[in-house]
């Protein structure tokens, strides 16, 4: 199913899991928010919301020069204001707790859970 991530077209509390790959980086920061919020909606209390997107600026300063270049070279409007945004904040602002960070080369990694209620 293909569909808006800001609007998704299932009722609260219908997944145990939910994941977004890849997509944060596309997205504008007040859009990111949104996402998370209703990631958070949809899945069931217990459950677990994962991102895997790409690593931010302070994973690995050794490659700051190629992510601050990436959004000129391929064309990514919203990349540069991504690698500093705290998705963390983000996912707590929206309810999510337990948030585990895993960085593992160029891909990071965001594992939170829904509070049990």
């Amino acid at each position: 199913m293909q569909g808006n991530a800001e609007n998704l077209p299932f009722r609260e509390n219908y997944f145990q899991a939910t994941t977004c790959v890849f997509t944060f980086h596309e997205l504008p920061p007040m859009v990111r928010q949104k996402v998370i919020e209703e990631a958070f909606r949809v899945t069931q209390p217990g459950g677990v919301f994962v991102i895997c997107d790409s690593i931010q600026a302070s994973d690995e300063p050794d490659f700051a020069p190629m992510l601050e270049n990436f959004p000129a070279m391929f064309h990514e409007p919203y990349y540069k204001s991504y690698i500093t945004d705290d998705l963390e904040e983000r996912l707590e602002k929206a309810g999510f707790i337990n948030i585990v960070t895993e960085v593992h080369f160029v891909s990071k990694y965001w594992v939170s859970y829904k509070p049990n209620i």
